[in-house]
């Protein structure tokens, strides 16, 4: 029997869940209040806060009727297995999501389970939430403890197979500059 090598398969758009009781840790001790939170509204669907502000998912409007306003959490987590013809909303919450999404181990064992080599890691939860806020100080803090959250906690399992994207905020240019430095020069990230 002649077996055929596969080159390196990369997984170039990876997500993971941030997990805000982790994530807060990160915050200094003033921002604390503005930690990320989850809750579940009485549709049974969960909302993310920060503050309070209202993140996701859209209240109305025009992502509330597609397959994006019919997603939960942990539907865009939910790796699509080969073979599986299961659609992808199926109204998960994030704490239903593959283990893999907030626990780096379980997402090592996925990826060797699919044959998957490296992993390039966004955040999920951050990128409609730091954006949304209007308080620059709030937004920075936010984004530079989720950037120390990912490298410290969640790719520092196998940092040659787990790539963290950082999470830059827009929010105050200088303040973005400074941190995409640190990213790269302190934190060894490789993309924004």
């Amino acid at each position: 029997v002649m077996t055929k090598k596969i080159g390196m398969i990369v997984d170039a758009d990876g997500h993971y869940a941030e997990v805000p009781s982790e994530w807060a840790a990160h915050l200094p001790p003033r921002r604390r209040k503005a930690v990320p939170k989850l809750a579940v509204e009485k549709d049974g669907r969960e909302r993310f806060t920060v503050g309070d502000l209202w993140v996701l998912p859209p209240r109305e409007g025009k992502h509330s009727a597609n397959q994006m306003g019919k997603m939960g959490f942990g539907d865009g987590l939910n790796p699509r297995v080969r073979g599986s013809n299961k659609p992808i909303a199926q109204g998960r919450r994030l704490a239903k999501a593959h283990p893999g999404a907030s626990d780096p181990k379980a997402r090592l064992k996925f990826m060797d389970d699919e044959g998957i080599s490296v992993s390039v890691l966004y955040p999920t939860l951050a990128l409609a939430a730091i954006p949304g806020i209007r308080d620059a100080r709030v937004g920075c803090s936010l984004a530079s403890a989720l950037n120390d959250w990912l490298v410290e906690r969640f790719c520092s399992a196998d940092p040659r197979r787990l790539l963290p994207v950082a999470t830059i905020p827009l929010h105050d240019p200088a303040y973005a500059v400074a941190e995409l430095e640190r990213c790269v020069k302190q934190l060894g990230m490789r993309a924004a």
